[in-house]
């Protein structure tokens, strides 16, 4: 289940992995896709224009009405997606394509796929862009398992490490305004 930006959408996926969407005003009921594939994960664009959906290792993209609907990118490493940036043109997800899992963004105009980490001993995951698009920032299990919190460009620059000790940090969220960072930690 994923809610939409404006919190005014439910998407969700049957057993069958049929995408539906659910109007929390109105209660109203529209099937998206009848896929008969397995869904694993799917994103809203900050827009509420777009749909992202993992299905079988296949990235699409659709239309929040089911339209549009279109094969983005296939590998057999990725599972999710993490998140649209501000402008709707890049995706990030994570893949274990070359060793352990690493963050990637497509870029969707152009189709380039660039790899934003690269780390043998760890594993990236839970990304988000910053609501300004300036940042990236994401969690990361080091070789202890602990999780920390890390901040990285959108080219893949200027990597920074933000939280740090013995608790793991995930599940993290932008305020709105970008300022703040709320995040779990335990």
């Amino acid at each position: 289940i994923t809610q939409s930006p404006d919190q005014q959408w439910l998407i969700f996926a049957d057993s069958s992995a049929n995408l539906y969407r659910i109007n929390r005003r109105s209660g109203r009921f529209d099937p998206l896709t009848t896929l008969q594939l397995t869904a694993s994960s799917a994103g809203w664009s900050h827009s509420d224009e777009w749909l992202s959906v993992v299905v079988n290792s296949t990235f699409y993209r659709l239309r929040y009405d089911g339209s549009q609907f279109a094969e983005l990118l296939t590998d057999t490493t990725i599972f999710r997606v993490f998140g649209w940036s501000p402008d709707g043109e890049s995706l990030l997800f994570p893949s274990y394509r070359d060793g352990p899992w690493e963050l990637y963004r497509l870029r969707l105009s152009t189709g380039q796929l660039t790899r934003l980490t690269d780390n043998e001993d760890i594993d990236e995951t839970d990304a988000q862009f910053s609501p300004d698009g300036e940042w990236i920032v994401y969690r990361a299990a080091n070789v202890d398992d602990t999780n920390h919190l890390f901040r990285v460009r959108p080219d893949g620059t200027d990597l920074q490490q933000l939280t740090s000790g013995a608790t793991n940090d995930y599940r993290l969220q932008f305020s709105p305004d970008g300022r703040w960072i709320v995040y779990e930690s335990c």
